[in-house]
């Protein structure tokens, strides 16, 4: 599993930075210095100091790769994979066959949008520390001893150190820290107050860490809330399906359904252990439903977070990682936990389904993947026939990031810096600039009043007519705007080369965080002919004021 995983990476992986990997730019090219603010600044609602740090190392070491992310993610979840299977042998009988899924689960290509993206270095670092915890939990059947706790303890806070995935773990996981704590104190043995003292210590930097991450955070606006409850248990209920990796969607709700049973079976066996059954397990059992309780906490802030995204938020193909260490917890409940026969027919019954799921798995991701490579392909292929910035900055977003002005000033600084291919490309050529009324020919959705839009309705335009069809390369759009939620506009630009007829897919370019504010600018790609063209200032009732409209031609 690991082969093929780094196989697939070899094969596909483009050595090309990609939507929030372009955050790590700045520090890569030099304009930015490793300080504590820039590992403490918040990305979207994500504070990311231990994957930045790995992600700067990898750099450095691989000489600015941008696949050595993809590899690290390999790594890890290898070292997750066979951990686990070497605390399983641990039992009486050691190895046995369905100790194969844990590589099935944690390496499958249904993580194929992770492993082919540095920047899950996110999510790869929480799922393994998670995991690692799961791991201690689960191997050894007393409360854990001081160097246990240590080690936990550690794991905890390197978790809040991972963006809000990992701090979504953390107060559940110190629980069981705390109940060890009383359990020590309470054990009358020697040096058991001692120990108790030692793994109180060891909660606590997961906990200060926790509370310090909330001290000047603010939420993304590009994620609107839930809204409503039901939305936010239906995302959080897809995202646990997703335990069935990327298939999930295809089987819902009863994917759903599936799971839930699943984990409620595994939470009723430690439940009934921790309350009725061997007391020597107890602290083992209580370990488990800790971490239960811990993924339940990530289930529901992923469900409350994501909701108002759509429908469907919740199966993003990225989260199968996030929750792959549920695999880990059920497996061993059973394994731990239930008799002979009842854990050789679950299991087998896992194993059987894990193994029937490999070939959907990999068939997804192998044909996304080729997409990927020959989008990458292209770029390269146009870096080399000498396209200039402002053209690949049109033709590859959204495939390279979701904002054309970022993109644009991400491929002049490692132009600049002569990084990879990136110092092959070619500058913009000088721009002849004309002026275009800023008052537009007819408003629908909206108020126009000297010089701003007041928009009161979804979808609004602000419609413009050339007086002749000429080839533009860009408008740069001088703009102040405000909304109700404080949030960016959600920005749309449609255009046509000739009067009357709709806008095809390629003459469409949205923008959905376009920043909020006075004075700023924006320049819109086209490179086509135009003749009229609709601006979207947002979808919600907003101000959008235009102080200038510049046309750029060669």
């Amino acid at each position: 599993m690991t082969a093929v995983a780094a196989g697939f990476i070899v094969s596909y992986g483009p050595n090309l930075p990609r939507w929030d990997d372009f955050a790590m730019v700045d520090v890569l090219v030099g304009t930015q210095r490793v300080t504590v603010d820039w590992l403490w600044s918040l990305h979207n609602e994500h504070r990311l100091p231990l994957p930045k740090l790995i992600l700067v190392l990898l750099s450095r070491i691989s000489g600015n790769d941008f696949r050595a992310g993809m590899f690290f993610n390999v790594a890890a979840l290898a070292t997750l994979a066979g951990a686990s299977i070497s605390i399983a042998a641990r039992r009486p009988g050691g190895c046995r066959t369905c100790d194969l899924l844990f590589p099935l689960v944690l390496l499958n290509l249904s993580h194929s949008t992770n492993l082919l993206w540095s920047w899950q270095v996110q999510f790869v670092a929480s799922t393994v520390i998670a995991g690692a915890v799961i791991l201690l939990i689960v191997s050894r059947a007393d409360w854990p001893g001081a160097g246990t706790a240590v080690v936990v303890g550690l794991c905890l806070a390197l978790l809040s150190l991972c963006g809000a995935n990992g701090v979504a773990l953390v107060p559940a996981l110190d629980c069981w820290l705390l109940a060890a704590t009383i359990a020590h104190w309470r054990s009358g043995r020697v040096g058991g107050k001692r120990r108790a003292f030692i793994v109180l210590l060891a909660a606590v930097p997961g906990i200060v860490l926790t509370v310090l991450y909330f001290k000047g955070y603010h939420p993304t606006a590009q994620h609107p809330g839930a809204g409503e409850l039901e939305a936010a248990l239906r995302t959080s209920l897809q995202f646990i399906s997703l335990m069935f990796g990327t298939e999930a969607p295809h089987f819902w709700p009863a994917s759903g359904m599936v799971a839930l049973t699943v984990i409620a079976t595994s939470i009723a066996i430690l439940a009934f252990v921790a309350i009725r059954g061997r007391p020597n397990e107890r602290p083992r059992a209580l370990g488990l439903l800790c971490t239960f309780g811990a993924m339940g906490c990530l289930a529901l802030g992923m469900g409350w977070g994501r909701a108002g995204s759509g429908e469907q938020s919740g199966f993003e193909a990225r989260y199968v990682t996030l929750v792959a260490p549920l695999w880990l917890i059920v497996i061993f409940t059973w394994d731990i936990f239930t008799s002979e026969i009842i854990r050789r027919v679950a299991l087998t019954t896992a194993f059987s389904a894990a193994l029937i799921l490999i070939w959907p798995f990999t068939s997804t991701a192998i044909e996304a993947a080729r997409n990927l490579d020959r989008q990458a392909d292209q770029f390269l292929a146009d870096v080399k026939e000498g396209a200039p910035i402002h053209v690949l900055t049109r033709r590859y977003t959204p495939i390279l990031h979701s904002s054309q002005d970022v993109l644009a000033e991400k491929l002049a600084q490692l132009r600049t810096a002569h990084i990879g291919a990136f110092g092959k490309i070619r500058s913009d050529p000088p721009f002849r600039e004309a002026q275009l009324p800023v008052t537009p020919a007819d408003v629908k959705m909206a108020r126009w009043e000297n010089g701003t839009a007041y928009i009161t309705k979804v979808d609004p335009s602000l419609h413009y007519i050339l007086p002749s069809a000429q080839r533009i390369c860009g408008i740069r759009l001088k703009y102040s705007h405000t909304n109700k939620v404080g949030g960016p506009a959600h920005f749309r630009i449609m255009w046509t080369s000739v009067a009357g007829t709709e806008p095809g897919p390629a003459q469409v370019y949205s923008n959905w965080s376009l920043p909020s504010g006075q004075n700023k600018v924006t320049t819109l790609w086209v490179e086509d002919t135009v003749k009229e063209f609709w601006l979207q200032p947002d979808n919600q009732a907003c101000e959008f004021s235009i102080g200038e409209i510049t046309l750029l031609s060669h």
